[in-house]
């Protein structure tokens, strides 16, 4: 697996062993963030259920100006720590410096810290398949708390959950949704509140 733009592209990252992790294919990854590089500069960036950290190096090889990553598998969070690490390495011998946070634990149970940081503009999320709609329907209900006012927030989930995929929250409205294979990428972007004129 290698990191395909930016100033780390061409990095060969590791792969979490066994099947507990379902690395985003470069294809996929390669195509979402193509579209989202205009949003990435200066970014701070949030990678949810991260497995090899691919997605959020990517984002650090684009120019964000942080980015967090999460991971709660024990195995693919080592992973991940040796390849922020030789991310980091690199970007040091550019002159590049950019901070990361990691967390090894459930998302549900550091929500409340996310909630107390900096608001995040891109928020990534890749949960296992077969946990998608439970997943959404949190983050339906909770990403208000810890975006940006004009955030971005990226699902990938199984295709054939296309029809079931939508956000019951109004503040967020799809920008893009495309199929790559058996991957739906959906992309919602959080739309300023409208106020009321007394």
């Amino acid at each position: 697996m290698k990191i395909f733009s930016g100033a780390l592209k061409g990095t060969k990252l590791k792969i979490p062993k066994g099947s507990s992790t379902r690395p985003t294919s470069a294809k996929v990854r390669e195509a979402a963030l193509n579209f989202l590089r205009p949003y990435i500069q200066d970014s701070n960036f949030i990678d949810i259920f991260s497995g090899s950290g691919a997605v959020g190096i990517e984002a650090l090889s684009n120019g964000a100006d942080c980015v967090t990553f999460i991971e709660n598998n024990k195995n693919a969070y080592s992973t991940l720590l040796e390849n922020i690490s030789l991310a980091q390495q690199r970007l040091k011998r550019q002159e590049i410096t950019q901070p990361t946070e990691c967390f090894n634990k459930d998302l549900k149970k550091i929500w409340s810290q996310l909630k107390s940081q900096k608001p995040f503009d891109i928020i990534w999320a890749d949960p296992p398949y077969q946990d998608s709609l439970d997943w959404l329907s949190f983050f339906s209900d909770k990403l208000d708390e810890i975006s940006s006012q004009e955030a971005v927030f990226i699902m990938e989930t199984s295709s054939g959950l296309e029809s079931k995929i939508e956000i019951s929250n109004t503040n967020w409205v799809i920008l893009r949704q495309k199929k790559y294979g058996s991957v739906l990428i959906t992309i919602w972007q959080k739309q300023e509140e409208k106020r009321s004129h007394l």
